[in-house]
């Protein structure tokens, strides 16, 4: 996850968390993978998520399932969870679907007016009351301001305790006894008190300090009448190793279910099984008529893979229903962790399986990255044609992974998918491109050929969606041979001229002859966009050739302010360019206030470049103070939105113009950078300092890199992963550049934001205000239970 702050259990054993940037709360599965920043999933989907909604922000800490009597019966079996960033503490009801449950929001379970009210930890006492960690700071992230910020409080925090006192006001938290001193008797009976702390405590104290010796009193409740005290007594006896094969079979039958699932989740952390061992989960516990039993089971049948488990599992896959995510999650990890543990694809002949098992296994499989198991999924392809959602992910998966001795049978998929619709065409071509990408292996000469003749076709389109996908085929998979004809597509009045961004980076990507004079051109032309021809800035700068440096050198010293920093940061890409810039300032050919702007400075501070110090001193002598420019553009901004009436609804569309490829609000948007639900807390002026200063105070989690590739290209985005033989970049508009790792020479984090630092550019006037509404308006609302 990306940053659990809490983690509490159920009385069935179910384990949550509280996840900072992703969702407020998740019923998190052994082994399963969960959102974070640009990190993807083991081949099997995310870990399915507990709630839909976000509580006003995604800055979550501490978390409480109430699992105690003390509080009146609407609060019993919540989750209740803090927000630092909203200071309240929110509430959730579940509702169970199968052995998945749904979290229902309500009315919050504490608000406060104190504006430093900071809950990031929640601890329920054996007692019943909730014990609230504070931590009472004017400042709510560590990255929201430098850690020098004299905003910050270093002296004050707050813990509080919460307890019922009903309408007489008189203390109802019952008194808990001493276990520490606790006989035998009295720890066996505590087994079975309402509040799970003091049945945790009392199962540690017995396994602990009172050793094997209170076996006989602790086996005689295993037939007594009260579920929670047969269930603590079991994680006794499996503790001590005393759980034999007589009381499992017991336990197998318990007619309440949480003594079940805690059989089978206590016979997942064994070591080795006995027979009987095996059997009662395999033939009771697998098959139980309670989905969280089932689910208790398929877990520990995947960590305990005997003969025959993956046929077993898929059947019970088949006949769980859909709206069972978890359960569905768990069998999925346990067939495929059954599969690779006994290592047994070989042994499978997929034509043996029926449809519906067919489909399943292949859904295992994708979370396999081994050879045997693409192996086997070529097999079921020449059995009966792959389902349709589960192309995309199984064309990669064999491309990746299948032994090269065998990669000849894409040409098979190939044969299949060509001269389909060319949507899927696409589909299967990119997945096959990304599979063979992340094992270093070049396009075969049927799949590029192929992929020629549908971008061809799709280029000769009259409609702007297939030409952009044509053209973005080139790109991704290099067809330099149908990209020949691209340039014309750059000159004044080229069809489809909103492309001409696509044409340059696809240009750029193929190595095109007529790359830097047809991009100059347009950087040249007056009656372009400002943002494309900061655009066409940016690729030159990139390049690092001196064609490239000579054509932003031309254009410096006549091109407007906006342009001409566009250049400058261009020329700082790398240092050839740095110090050609350099030059031209103290030539008097460019403005030296370009040095004040944060990308190039930073960017010239590392390169190295001789006497930089001393020379930047001299071209900054005499000019206002670095950030007086910076300043007036926040004051003309602030202004401006103060005078006007700015649309919400407007800015909503600013927001997934611009920003929604790389933030969410309200589940929407990409995920790279921070979450921005809440994000109207912060007020105007910072609003104004994150789009318009994005690199002032960076965390370092998303810092830019620098990437200088063989070819001496230049490239600038967050590094988000490594996926086999490809370093996976994520540019300043949220789209993941791949870059082949035996590409790279060079690879440097900054201090500076991925972040796009031209924002003021790339909307007019009034869609910027309609976006600081929007964001303004991006605070927390109080839930209304009907």
């Amino acid at each position: 996850q990306v940053n659990p702050f809490g983690m509490c259990f159920d009385p069935l054993g179910n384990q949550y968390t509280s996840d900072c940037h992703t969702k407020p709360a998740y019923l998190v599965l052994r082994g399963a993978y969960y959102p974070s920043f640009g990190k993807p999933h083991d081949g099997l989907g995310f870990g399915p998520e507990l709630l839909q909604h976000l509580h006003g922000s995604t800055g979550i800490a501490g978390i409480v399932y109430y699992a105690a009597e003390h509080f009146p019966p609407e609060f019993r079996d919540n989750l209740i969870i803090g927000n630092p960033v909203t200071g309240r503490i929110n509430r959730d009801t579940l509702e169970a679907h199968g052995s998945t449950y749904k979290a229902i929001e309500q009315p919050d379970f504490l608000t406060c007016d104190d504006p430093w009210f900071r809950p990031v930890d929640l601890q329920l006492a054996p007692d019943g009351s909730l014990y609230v960690a504070d931590f009472y700071n004017r400042i709510i992230g560590h990255y929201e301001v430098p850690l020098t910020h004299p905003g910050r409080d270093r002296e004050r925090g707050r813990i509080w305790r919460i307890s019922y006192v009903g309408d007489d006001g008189q203390q109802r938290a019952p008194r808990i006894p001493d276990l520490t001193s606790a006989s035998v008797a009295e720890l066996v009976d505590a087994l079975g008190h309402p509040h799970l702390p003091v049945r945790v405590q009392a199962t540690h104290q017995l396994v602990h300090r009172i050793g094997s010796e209170g076996a006989p009193a602790v086996l005689a409740v295993l037939s007594g009448d009260r579920p929670e005290q047969r269930v603590h007594a079991l994680w006794v006896l499996e503790r001590w190793g005393a759980l034999s094969d007589d009381e499992l079979t017991l336990l197998a039958i318990d007619s309440d279910r949480t003594v079940r699932v805690h059989l089978a989740k206590a016979l997942a952390e064994r070591s080795a099984w006995s027979d009987v061992a095996r059997l009662v989960v395999t033939d009771r516990l697998l098959v139980d008529n309670d989905a969280f039993v089932r689910r208790a089971a398929a877990d520990a049948l995947g960590r305990h893979p005997v003969e025959g488990a993956e046929r077993r599992l898929v059947h019970t896959w088949i006949q769980t229903p859909a709206e069972d995510a978890l359960l569905t999650h768990t069998l999925k990890m346990a067939v495929r962790d059954t599969l690779v543990a006994r290592n047994s694809f070989d042994a499978i002949d997929p034509a043996t399986w029926t449809s519906p098992e067919r489909e399943r296994l292949l859904e295992a499989l994708l979370g396999a990255p081994q050879p045997a198991a693409a192996a086997l999924a070529m097999r079921s392809f020449r059995t009966e044609a792959w389902p349709a959602g589960q192309v995309e992910g199984l064309v990669q998966h064999v491309a990746r992974h299948l032994p090269p001795e065998e990669l000849g049978q894409l040409k098979l998929i190939a044969e299949r998918y060509d001269s389909q619709p060319h949507s899927l065409e696409l589909v299967v071509l990119r997945a096959g491109q990304r599979g063979l990408q992340q094992r270093g292996a070049p396009l075969p000469e049927f799949w590029a050929t192929w992929a020629q003749g549908t971008a061809g076709e799709l280029l000769s389109s009259n409609d702007e969606g297939a030409v952009r996908s044509g053209i973005e085929l080139i790109r991704d998979l290099q067809l330099k041979e149908a990209g020949q004809g691209l340039p014309e597509r750059l000159q004044a009045g080229g069809p489809q001229a909103g492309l001409s961004g696509l044409v340059m980076d696809t240009l750029a990507a193929i190595d095109h002859p007529e790359l830097v004079p047809s991009v100059a051109a347009l950087l040249a032309r007056d009656d372009v966009p400002v943002d494309l021809r900061q655009h066409a800035a940016q690729v030159l700068g990139g390049l690092n050739r001196d064609d490239a440096r000579s054509a932003l050198l031309d254009r410096l010293k006549t091109a407007p302010g906006n342009v001409a920093l566009a250049i400058g940061r261009g020329l700082a890409a790398a240092p050839a360019g740095g110090e050609e810039l350099l030059k031209a300032m103290e030539a008097g050919k460019a403005s030296p206030r370009l040095l004040q702007d944060a990308t190039i400075d930073q960017r010239l501070k590392s390169a190295g470049l001789t006497d930089f110090d001393s020379r930047r001193g001299k071209l900054l002598e005499g000019l206002p103070p670095e950030n007086e420019e910076l300043k007036q553009l926040m004051a003309t901004r602030k202004a401006a939105f103060e005078i006007t009436t700015a649309d919400v609804e407007a800015g909503r569309m600013a927001f997934r113009k611009l920003c929604a490829g790389c933030h969410q609000i309200g589940g929407q948007g990409g995920k790279v950078g921070p979450g921005l639900d809440g994000v109207g807390l912060r007020g105007l002026d910072r609003l104004l300092e994150d789009t318009l200063d994005p690199s002032r105070n960076v965390d370092a989690a998303f810092r830019s890199s620098t990437v200088v590739l063989n070819s001496g290209k230049v490239l600038n985005g967050l590094v988000a992963r490594e996926e086999g033989a490809v370093l996976i970049l994520i540019d300043d508009q949220g789209k993941e550049v791949p870059v082949p790792l035996e590409d790279i020479e060079e690879r440097q984090q900054t201090r500076l934001s991925p972040m796009p630092a031209n924002v003021a550019d790339k909307l007019t006037a009034a869609e910027y205000n309609n976006l600081l509404r929007f964001l303004l308006e991006q605070r927390v609302a109080p839930v209304k239970v009907e």
